[in-house]
């Protein structure tokens, strides 16, 4: 820990002794002042070796709270500064004329020997210092670790075209592009653009439906869902649920609802020209795209991929959006 030990020069050769007992320790402690040059750059020194600290003890005396004494300006720049302030007393001090600063500061006083009881202290603050210090790595490794999992997840979900949701549904890669949307019966047909997005690869299980209501709670089970075997039929797609229940499961999963054109897009394949009626041969769970109507089953998708360079941000359902 390094530590700049303030002090007047009257009181140079107490200072000196606690100098040595840190620097036995292994802190680094700026002492002596006798090799700095006269003038501003002696300040600018001061103050740069202040700045660079950890811990700034004042030995307080007669002396150093004299108005003309230099340790009152570095007292000063370590305020400035935020540095934490150890006041050690060398010799009773009208406390009038001590800063107020170091008044709101608990003083530390020996009734033995100052010099060990002073080493002893400062051992103790540079320990909590350590440990607040490999607490904030730990933090920032842990950090940079899930990024760097978050970064090799994302990588393995481009060279895949596939990647596993919040919920755990494996979800594949819908690719950005034009396609024509419609059939001139039902609606237009024209050419759109749609980004790109992943879309889950099945149908919501009951046995993912069931985590959903008991993390949530508070929301009604779908019809007959008294009926359902969690066990037998954990597998199976969910049914019985409407637009407003998977709305929830959506915002549940980090998912949204997908829109019309992302299901069409989806459904149609990589043949544009695919024929739009076989196309739209939806399953049930695609009523719970557009507005809120009553369908079967839902099909749900993947995690929020809004942090990759070049996504666009969506919220998500069947989709999330792709690099």
């Amino acid at each position: 820990m390094r530590i700049f030990l303030s002090y007047a020069s009257e009181d140079r050769e107490q200072a000196k002794l606690i100098y040595l007992a840190l620097r036995d320790q292994g802190q680094k402690v700026f002492f002596d002042r006798a090799d700095l040059p006269a003038g501003e750059e002696y300040h600018n020194r001061i103050r740069k070796t202040i700045q660079e600290s950890h811990l700034f003890v004042f030995l307080l005396s007669p002396n150093a709270v004299d108005a003309n004494s230099y340790t009152l300006t570095e007292l000063t720049i370590a305020e400035k500064d935020g540095l934490k302030l150890f006041p050690v007393v060398l010799s009773e001090t009208d406390m009038a004329r001590v800063p107020e600063s170091i008044k709101a500061v608990t003083f530390y006083r020996s009734d033995g020997n100052l010099t060990a009881g002073v080493a002893a202290e400062v051992h103790r603050i540079a320990g909590d210092f350590m440990r607040k210090r490999i607490k904030k790595f730990a933090i920032a490794a842990a950090i940079i670790a899930t990024l760097c999992v978050a970064v090799f997840y994302v990588i393995d979900a481009r060279k895949t075209g596939e990647l596993i949701g919040k919920d755990g549904a494996p979800a594949v890669l819908v690719a950005a592009g034009s396609f024509v949307m419609g059939d001139d019966r039902n609606s237009p047909r024209r050419e759109i653009y749609v980004d790109g997005f992943y879309m889950d690869k099945y149908e919501v299980t009951v046995s993912r439906y069931a985590k959903f209501l008991q993390a949530t709670g508070n929301l009604r089970p779908p019809e007959e869902w008294d009926s359902v075997d969690l066990g037998s039929g954990a597998e199976l797609a969910v049914v019985g649920v409407d637009w407003h229940d998977a709305d929830s499961y959506c915002r549940w999963a980090g998912k949204r609802l997908p829109s019309e054109a992302e299901w069409e897009k989806a459904a149609r394949g990589s043949d544009s020209a695919n024929t739009p009626g076989a196309a739209m041969r939806r399953p049930p769970s695609m009523q719970h795209s557009g507005s809120p109507t009553k369908g079967r089953s839902i099909r749900m998708a993947s995690p929020r991929l809004a942090d990759i360079p070049g996504a666009r941000a969506h919220l998500a359902f069947t989709i999330s959006p792709a690099m």
